[in-house]
């Protein structure tokens, strides 16, 4: 935003947009991928994630709590190696206040 009463460009603070990607290695029966699967077609399951710098079961360890929605997934199909899935979030309305800071207690 600006106006003319400055020469300076000015900016007023509006959404903020955050995306997590990552890369999933698919296994058959896999519990976790029934799940981002489930609210990746039907998105009416949101799926609540911690996204941290170190291991969630850490006291101390730092990162972001955010309930989302499973934007997209790609797969690749290597001659060698595992099925691997790239997954997109995004952020989810949600009775928590998400997306939030957390550090583990």
């Amino acid at each position: 935003a600006s106006d003319r009463s400055s020469a300076w460009e000015t900016v007023e603070k509006g959404l903020q947009k955050a995306t997590i990607e990552f890369d999933y290695m698919y296994f058959e029966g896999d519990t976790l991928w029934a799940t981002l699967l489930d609210d990746w077609l039907d998105r009416d399951n949101p799926v609540e994630f911690a996204v941290m710098d170190g291991d969630i079961t850490t006291s101390g360890e730092d990162g972001w709590r955010i309930t989302t929605h499973v934007m997209s997934v790609s797969e690749t199909q290597e001659k060698e190696g595992a099925l691997k899935l790239e997954v997109t979030l995004r952020p989810a309305p949600n009775s928590d206040g998400n997306p939030q800071q957390y550090t583990v207690s």
